[in-house]
């Protein structure tokens, strides 16, 4: 599978789709959870289950959560640009966090989408990998 991803990236094999929050007493969605899907030509359907802690075993979940993050901007500020305020939540793998790297290519992210306003996100850091205090 970890051969396949940037193929599956490219290709749309990939994709996020939205969880959204429903609030009951003002009936309105003002936030959601990004879930990524994979939907493989020759597997079908592949649970994140299987393909999340393989990607994290080889080192290339920081490319499926860039993927994640560009596609939750960009839907954040189409949100934006309708006059809504949308808060997005993308899961983050806690072995990222031990990356040395990975906060500036969060950054990096955030300034490439040009975004209309820094709100509106929240990282949550998955449970797939221990913390580690090294």
């Amino acid at each position: 599978m970890v051969g396949e991803l940037d193929e599956a990236l490219e290709s749309g094999a990939i994709s996020v789709v939205f969880q959204p929050k429903l609030r009951l007493a003002e009936q309105s969605i003002d936030s959601g959870e990004c879930l990524v899907r994979w939907e493989s030509p020759l597997l079908g359907r592949i649970s994140p289950a299987d393909f999340i802690p393989e990607l994290e075993e080889k080192g290339r979940i920081d490319d499926l959560t860039m993927f994640v993050l560009r596609e939750a901007l960009e839907r954040r500020d189409d949100a934006i640009a309708l006059g809504k305020r949308l808060n997005l939540t993308v899961n983050v793998s806690a072995q990222l966090l031990a990356d040395a790297g990975f906060i500036g290519k969060m950054v990096d992210t955030l300034e490439a989408a040009a975004t209309r306003s820094m709100g509106g996100l929240t990282l949550e850091i998955t449970e797939s990998a221990p913390l580690v205090d090294s």
